[in-house]
C-alpha cells in the first residue's frame, strides 16, 4: 500500500501541474483560502505520509479509509444536493483544521484532496464554483509533491509505474 500511496500522489502531483496553471493564470485561484487550506493540510499530510511509512502492510487500514473517504464525500456532496442547500456564510477559520484532516487522509491514502477540499470550500466559503475548483486544485498539487516527497525519499514510489502512468495523465 505503501508504494501505491506513494506513486499516486506523484502522479497527481504531475498531472495536476498543466491544470493549475491554467487556473493560475485565469486568476481562479484563491489566495487567501489556499493559504489556510496549506496552514491545516501542509502538517496534515507530513504526518499522514510518515504514519503509512511506519505502518508498513497496512493495506486493510489503508483501504477502509480511502473508502470511507469516497463515501463520506459522495454523501455530504448528495445531501448537499438534495437539500438544495445555497452557499452560507464565510467560514474561513474552518479551512485550517478540517484541511489538516484532509491532508492526513492524502498522506495516508493519498486520497481525499479533490473530494473533500471541494466540499469544505463550497461549505466554507463563497468562492465561485471555478475558484474552488482553482483553489482545490492547487491544494492537492502541493499536498501530493509534499506526500509523494516523503514516500519517495521512503523508497515508497514505483518509477516504472510512474513513469507509464505520468505519460498518459498529462
Amino acid at each position: 500500500p505503501e508504494v501505491a500511496v506513494g506513486t499516486a500522489l506523484l502522479f497527481g502531483f504531475l498531472v495536476k501541474i498543466p491544470a493549475g496553471g491554467v487556473y493560475l493564470l485565469k486568476g481562479e485561484v484563491d489566495d487567501r483560502a489556499l493559504f489556510r487550506l496549506l496552514l491545516g493540510g501542509v502538517p496534515g499530510v507530513l504526518l499522514g505520509s510518515l504514519l503509512l511509512a511506519q505502518l508498513k502492510g497496512a493495506k486493510d487500514l489503508v483501504l477502509l479509509l480511502v473508502g470511507l473517504t469516497v463515501v463520506l464525500s459522495a454523501g455530504l456532496g448528495l445531501w448537499r444536493s438534495l437539500k438544495g442547500l445555497p452557499q452560507g456564510k464565510e467560514r474561513p477559520h474552518l479551512l485550517p483544521p478540517a484541511a489538516f484532516g484532509i491532508g492526513l487522509e492524502v498522506g495516508f491514502s493519498s486520497a481525499g484532496a479533490g473530494a473533500l477540499g471541494t466540499l469544505l470550500l463550497f461549505h466554507a466559503t463563497r468562492l465561485s464554483p471555478q475558484k474552488v475548483v482553482g483553489t482545490d486544485l492547487l491544494f492537492g498539487l502541493v499536498l501530493a509533491l509534499l506526500g509523494g516527497g516523503v514516500h519517495l525519499y521512503f523508497g515508497q514510489v514505483d518509477p516504472g509505474l510512474l513513469l507509464a502512468r505520468a505519460t498518459g495523465g498529462v
